[in-house]
């Protein structure tokens, strides 16, 4: 008998041990994004357009690392952000969607807490050229998202990401028709707390 509760004891504490790894946040750290150099500011918006065609290829860490910074990185000493905010509130979010999974942008610390690892793209891709596009953001709030301040935060960060594409050379284009309901539960948040996507990609 004691045998027994011993074994079940071993068993019990196997099955906790299991399922405290299970919910252990993975986290991916990102590359520094490199902040100088590029083109200038008036050859970027001369530059700046929607392109609705994506190659096969992945973004590297690097790229998406400068990417995240574009929309909503820590650009100063006191942790103010890329893009401004109603009264530094700082109650935006973006959301990484790729093949590996869906993955939570950390600004402060420069990396990515996965979300799940299933792929959610299929819940962006309600368009034929969306297909084989790589990258997804979607930009959620905290706050209020009747806010009409929550609107123009996140039109500056899709511009500053379609900006950063303009630089080099990647597509991008920004949508609102896609299954938001369904790609909001996948996340576990609401779905009025989401604003709008972005695809970003290289072009065929």
């Amino acid at each position: 008998m004691k045998k027994m509760k011993y074994f079940l004891g071993l068993v019990l504490a196997g099955a906790v041990s299991s399922q405290a790894l299970a919910q252990e946040a993975v986290i991916q750290a990102l590359p520094q994004p490199n902040i100088f150099g590029g083109i200038a500011v008036m050859e970027a918006l001369n530059n700046r357009h929607s392109g609705k065609s994506f190659g096969l290829n992945t973004l590297d860490n690097q790229t998406l690392s400068e990417i995240l910074w574009a929309a909503w990185g820590v650009n100063r000493d006191d942790g103010k952000r890329t893009v401004p905010t109603a009264m530094n509130r700082q109650d935006m979010q973006v959301y990484v969607i790729q093949s590996d999974g869906a993955w939570l942008y950390n600004a402060p610390n420069n990396n990515l807490q996965q979300v799940t690892n299933k792929d959610l793209r299929s819940y962006l891709q309600t368009q034929d050229y969306t297909d084989n596009a790589p990258l997804f953001l979607l930009y959620t709030t905290t706050g209020n998202p009747a806010d009409m301040n929550t609107a123009m935060q996140a039109g500056s960060m899709y511009q500053n990401v379609a900006l950063y594409c303009a630089a080099r050379g990647l597509n991008n284009v920004v949508r609102g028709y896609y299954q938001k309901e369904d790609l909001a539960a996948a996340l576990g948040i609401d779905a009025d707390t989401v604003i709008i996507s972005q695809v970003v990609g290289y072009p065929i």
